[in-house]
């Protein structure tokens, strides 16, 4: 199947199935980020050659047009957004709406309320969907799933991340550690001077406290993607800065890789060739280190230029593709030879 028709796949049948669900419902954390892995792994089919913003870019900007949940899922709450400040103004559910959003601003001032804040479940504190993907079994695992708990084994600071790790199972002490930098973040100023007021002796646990009220809000900062980010030139890839696909002040025009008569194979090989997707000795050399960069045909390194020269002249192009295009040549010949021999016998009998 083309890169095209995998799109149309993904875009049309796979993704289409969840618009309704994450126009109405929100998502457990971590589930968009896990689908959409499994989608790009269907589009490339094995090792991903280039970025998944390159994929996620339209046709005309290099990329392929693959949907990215995370943009659409903010693109719903956007129009949410949009309908409840500008729609009609006899919305029957703005009232309710008005509600629910209301948020209530107030400094936290009980210890033992904000002790129990969960970690799990889309709380506050949850930072499952930007930390790696096992913390919340892991959290579960170990029974650490109020910020009492955390505090019990990181310390009041939050910066004990070897104990932590022991206590979580975790191997990697660089993954916990930035674990713990995501929960401080969340935390306020006022509340790490709590913890730190508990440390102290300053301050105690009131059973007795009121529940604090809740606060409400759309809860889009948490989500990212191109749509949602500026591009800067200097984090663009291959598709936008690099002098390799961009002439001066010229920008390719990668539509044309795709308009008739060239057929979809054919242009998801132009496409491959301008993004370096293209399994050469430059590259598999950095996988295999038994594999050698160099060229078998000629003395230079085998990279995407030197196989394919932007003009295959004799004293130019490479030795190995001319061998290639004249055996393809040979090969095509013979095709037809065989047809026209076949097409005889046939007329023939006949």
């Amino acid at each position: 199947m083309s890169f095209r028709g995998r799109v149309l796949v993904i875009n049309n049948l796979v993704a289409s199935l969840l618009w309704h669900r994450l126009a109405c419902l929100e998502p457990p954390p971590g589930l968009l980020s896990q689908i959409q892995a499994k989608l790009v792994n269907f589009f490339w089919g094995g090792y991903h050659w280039v970025p998944q913003s390159v994929l996620f870019l339209s046709r005309d900007q290099g990329g392929q047009g693959l949907i990215h949940l995370a943009s659409r899922t903010a693109t719903f709450r956007l129009w949410f957004v949009q309908r409840y400040l500008t729609g009609s103004p006899d919305l029957v559910w703005r009232d309710v709406a008005s509600c629910l959003l209301r948020r209530k601003i107030q400094e936290p001032s009980s210890l033992h309320w904000l002790l129990k804040e969960p970690l799990v479940h889309g709380g506050r504190l949850d930072v499952s969907s930007s930390a790696m993907p096992g913390l919340m079994v892991a959290l579960y695992g170990s029974r650490t799933v109020t910020l009492k708990q955390l505090v019990e084994a990181a310390g009041l600071a939050l910066a004990d991340a070897r104990t932590l790790s022991t206590v979580l199972g975790l191997r990697s002490l660089r993954v916990v550690e930035r674990t713990l930098e995501l929960w401080r973040r969340r935390l306020s100023v006022r509340e790490r001077s709590l913890l730190r007021w508990y440390g102290g002796g300053r301050a105690e646990l009131d059973p007795t406290d009121v529940f604090p009220d809740f606060q409400l809000n759309p809860g889009c900062e948490e989500l990212s993607g191109p749509l949602l980010k500026a591009l800067w030139k200097d984090k663009l890839g291959l598709h936008g800065t690099d002098n390799k696909t961009t002439a001066g002040e010229h920008s390719p025009q990668w539509r044309v890789l795709y308009k008739p008569p060239i057929k979809k194979r054919t242009g998801d090989l132009q496409w491959r060739v301008l993004h370096g997707v293209v399994a050469l000795n430059v590259y598999l050399s950095r996988l295999d280190p038994a594999v050698s960069d160099q060229c078998p045909f000629c003395p230079g390194r085998e990279t995407v230029f030197h196989a394919y020269r932007r003009n295959l002249e004799p004293d130019q192009a490479c030795r190995g593709t001319l061998l290639l295009m004249a055996r393809r040549g040979e090969e095509r010949r013979g095709e037809e030879r065989r047809g026209e021999e076949r097409r005889g016998e046939e007329a023939m009998n006949q």
